[in-house]
């Protein structure tokens, strides 16, 4: 099978981004979001590992449990 032309330029337009993004960058990228939410927060010294810090990064982002789970998907879970 011959690859299309969208694949070659898929492919080389990935080539060009970074590799992955690093811990701290994407802690970075969360508080300044946060702030842009206008969400009050203290800015950690050790974002991993501080625990007040994830409290509020699960509360800013938690989009909630399922909503219309099937009763026997439930039964099965017990």
């Amino acid at each position: 099978m011959r690859a299309s032309p969208r694949g070659h330029r898929e492919k080389a337009r990935a080539a060009n981004l970074p590799c992955s993004l690093e811990p701290l960058m994407t802690i970075n990228m969360l508080i300044d979001d946060m702030k842009q939410r206008g969400l009050q927060f203290e800015v950690p010294t050790d974002s991993l590992h501080d625990n007040a810090f994830v409290d509020v990064l699960a509360q800013a982002y938690n989009i909630g449990g399922p909503s219309n789970i099937p009763p026997d998907a439930t039964e099965e879970a017990a």
